[in-house]
């Protein structure tokens, strides 16, 4: 695939748009991975299942507190 011609004229709006693809895809995946990380790290919450993880994670950290990590 070659380069579009608006690349070529606007890197910063080309970087922009990749910054918030990326932040969008990150979005998206992490609390995918936060789930699956904390199933293999405890067996218990593993047997319980996804669902029982996700509400777990609300109940004792918030509706944020999947996101605690995402910021640092």
């Amino acid at each position: 695939m070659g380069k579009s011609k608006h690349a070529e004229n606007y890197p910063l709006l080309s970087a922009i748009a990749g910054g918030i693809t990326g932040a969008i895809e990150i979005s998206i995946t992490f609390p995918t991975e936060y789930v699956k990380t904390v199933m293999q790290l405890y067996p218990e919450m593993n047997k319980k299942g996804t669902v029982e993880v996700i509400r777990e994670t609300f109940k004792n950290r918030g509706i944020l507190g999947k996101k605690k990590y995402f910021i640092s």
